[in-house]
């Protein structure tokens, strides 16, 4: 899957690009999908070329990954933000809102990969002969702007229309989705939605909360009697909106400055009563906010790092592990939700009344999280809270690593026995066993999905065996908040970024570490 020739074209790891929202796709985010090895986009949207200078200095100072700029033709700043990322050596240019042939020449004697989006054939044939490197082919279902043509009949038709990369995008949210951008002929996807809720994304948190909350029909579009039609979720605004389209008394003079400021009042400010919160169709599947990945399915990266995958075939088992998780928890819905001020063993006890009720992670004492159907957890939630406890629902979409996952494991097993787990170039400890990888190896990392996260007793472990310092690789600070909490006197660090690693290269030698 990740054979992938816009990876080698780019220079990034995985085909994943984040979408370059307006307001929202600023350098913070757009670093940290490079960092996780994808090609993160800063918006242009309307600013000025000395706000996009500013953008584009603070991504280099955040990441020495390749990243993107997208420019909205439409700006009335187009000519200089044109000329800024020629100046400022930005390796990507994505475009929207129009046709980039004028500044082609000068793009592509600067070095930079063009990437215009389209939403026809007949413009992906356009930009081909114009020069483009590559070209998103966004269906209707995306947030923001949009065409006609959904995703699903878009894309098979320009990748048999053009000859250069087809970038697949809209209604793209999950393993399922980019499995499927693949088997229509792309090459690699855009993922919009799904980054809104990143915790990298600094977008207002009710911008976050709706995107969360939201049902499947829950978009809407308008604009179409203007000619530039845009997605977003329905909102009072946007069902005043588009009351006012339909109004043959409201001129569309009317009806543009309704919409002037809308995405900023959602974005930035949160205004639930006059933003237009942008969104896709995919919105009914986001359904948490977190990082790119968590202790569980960090395992997978770990035995990536440690040899016992290529970074293909790791990337490739991530998005069919994450699809059959997701199938599972269609076919047998469930729910988890964390306890604090309790001990395992109290939780334990108080699971077992129930028959799909399962204590899953142990995080660390006095922290760990149960799964179970949505009715008898709610009861257990109850019953934690009267026995001293506090019991708080996750926003997750299943009953992970517990008997809800028995299929999703099983199916994992013989994607992992075609594969094969080689033996880890280093000590690699598993989350169900808390203990090195041994000899079974494709057991053990399928045997995880459906089985408890000890988290607390694989860092007692490490510790046993000799491990003194820790070092949370990623976003946030959650494991090694984690890591504290079971081993207070550990040496425990974090590295999320440029700064964060000089931090801890700093303090492992002036403390005599190893680098």
């Amino acid at each position: 899957m990740l054979c992938s020739p816009i990876c080698e074209l780019l220079g990034i790891e995985y085909p994943v690009f984040q979408g370059g929202m307006a307001w929202i796709a600023d350098a913070k985010l757009a670093a940290a999908v490079s960092n996780g090895g994808g090609l993160g986009i800063i918006s242009a949207m309307n600013a000025n070329a000395d706000w996009l200078r500013g953008q584009i200095r603070a991504a280099k100072e955040l990441t020495d990954k390749p990243f993107g700029v997208n420019i909205m033709l439409m700006s009335p700043f187009a000519d200089e933000v044109a000329k800024v990322v020629a100046e400022e050596g930005v390796k990507v240019v994505t475009t929207g809102a129009g046709n980039p042939g004028k500044y082609m020449a000068a793009w592509k004697e600067a070095g930079i990969r063009v990437i215009p989006v389209v939403a026809s054939v007949g413009l992906a044939r356009m930009m081909e002969r114009a020069g483009a490197s590559a070209v998103v082919a966004e269906g209707t279902e995306s947030g923001g702007h949009i065409g006609e043509l959904t995703t699903m009949t878009l894309v098979p038709q320009v990748c048999s229309a053009v000859n250069i990369p087809v970038i697949a995008a809209g209604g793209i949210a999950d393993g399922r989705g980019v499995a499927a951008a693949f088997m229509l002929g792309a090459c690699g996807v855009q993922v919009g939605t799904r980054f809104l809720v990143a915790k990298e994304c600094g977008v207002h948190q009710n911008y976050k909360d709706r995107v969360l909350k939201a049902k499947d029909i829950d978009t809407v579009a308008t604009g179409r009697r203007l000619g530039h039609p845009v997605r977003s979720l329905k909102t009072r605004f946007s069902r005043e909106y588009q009351k006012a389209e339909f109004d043959v008394n409201v001129t569309a003079e009317a009806l543009e400055a309704m919409g002037v400021g809308a995405l900023r009042k959602a974005a930035v400010d949160g205004n639930e009563a006059e933003g237009c919160f942008l969104a896709g169709q995919i919105a009914g599947l986001v359904t948490k906010e977190q990082p790119a990945a968590g202790f569980s399915l960090g395992e997978m990266a770990a035995l990536t790092f440690a040899g016992a995958f290529s970074e293909r075939e790791g990337f490739t088992l991530v998005c069919r592990r994450g699809a059959l998780m997701q199938d599972a928890s269609e076919k047998h819905p469930g729910a988890m939700a964390a306890v604090l001020k309790l001990s395992d063993k109290a939780v334990e006890d108080l699971c077992a009344p129930f028959p799909d009720v399962f204590p899953v992670n142990y995080n660390c004492p006095g922290q760990l999280v149960v799964a179970g159907g949505e009715e008898n957890l709610a009861r257990f939630c109850d019953l934690a809270a009267g026995a001293g406890g506090r019991a708080k629902k996750l926003a997750v979409g299943g009953g992970f690593h517990s008997p809800f996952m028995n299929e999703a494991a099983a199916a994992f097993r013989a994607e992992l026995d075609a594969v094969g787990v080689k033996e880890p170039r280093i000590p690699v400890y598993g989350n169900r066993t808390a203990a090195p990888y041994g000899e079974d190896r494709e057991a053990t990392l399928a045997e995880q999905m459906r089985n408890p996260v000890l988290w607390t007793k694989t860092v007692e472990r490490m510790a046993a065996d000799g491990v003194d310092t820790f070092i949370e690789v990623g976003p946030g600070k959650t494991l090694s908040g984690l890591v504290k909490r079971i081993l207070p006197d550990a040496a425990v660090y974090r590295v999320e970024d440029e700064k964060t690693l000089e931090e801890t290269l700093r303090a492992l030698r002036e403390t005599g570490g190893q680098e």
